[in-house]
């Protein structure tokens, strides 16, 4: 199920059809022939040194999640996801090759953009670098590198282990974020219910959920 109902269709004014990652990002495409290939990396998620014991404390989480404990999820879903094993290896800096987790300098200037709406500053926001042979996810904290995760797969899933080189920077608008299913009003078969915890993961929205039932 990883993965496989999280892009939207979408039918421009043109009549023609596409895939984007969800929520849509905006993207700056680099060079038309530059492309990251999963296929063509080594099943290896690289996460730096100085960023594996990172855990956010602006978060709800009441144990947040360290970056180091995001990239082992990040690699069980590319196993999951493109039938390979991936292991994570703790690196001082970059690989020539592969993908890249690590967080952003606490300078203002490297965090530019990511803040909530109201302009309060948030981990949670990343930048995704991708050059024709190595893909970076620069979180502002940890839930920044999951988010950016998030995109990479979704991209990925997309264009069938292939993404164009390209950089964006995304961060949500507001923090907390939710939505209520009302099965108390109007019946939804447990086919629904069961995965809707999930629906946020995949979507990467960090939405609250709830279920009325009565």
């Amino acid at each position: 199920m990883l993965l496989s109902w999280v892009v939207l269709l979408t039918t421009g004014a043109t009549g023609t059809t596409g895939l984007q990652v969800l929520p849509p990002v905006s993207w700056t495409s680099a060079s038309a022939d530059a492309v990251f290939k999963i296929a063509d990396a080594a099943p290896t998620v690289y996460i730096s040194s100085a960023s594996t014991s990172v855990r956010d404390a602006d978060g709800l989480t009441l144990v947040p999640p360290s970056t180091l404990e995001f990239a082992r999820t990040f690699a069980c879903d590319l196993a999951e996801l493109f039938s390979r094993e991936f292991t994570v290896q703790v690196v001082d800096a970059p690989p020539s090759v592969g993908v890249f987790l690590t967080i952003l300098p606490d300078e203002a200037a490297a965090r530019e953009g990511l803040e909530y709406e109201s302009g309060r500053p948030t981990t949670e926001g990343y930048e995704l670098d991708i050059s024709g042979r190595l893909v970076q996810v620069r979180g502002a904290g940890a839930r920044g590198v999951w988010w950016g995760t998030r995109t990479l797969l979704q991209a990925l899933v997309i264009g069938e282990g292939a993404v164009g080189a390209g950089r964006t920077r995304d961060a949500p608008a507001v923090s907390t974020r939710g939505f209520l299913l009302d099965a108390g009003r109007k019946w939804y078969s447990l086919s629904v219910r069961s995965p809707l915890p999930l629906w946020p993961v995949y979507l990467r929205s960090g939405l609250t959920t709830a279920l009325h039932s009565s």
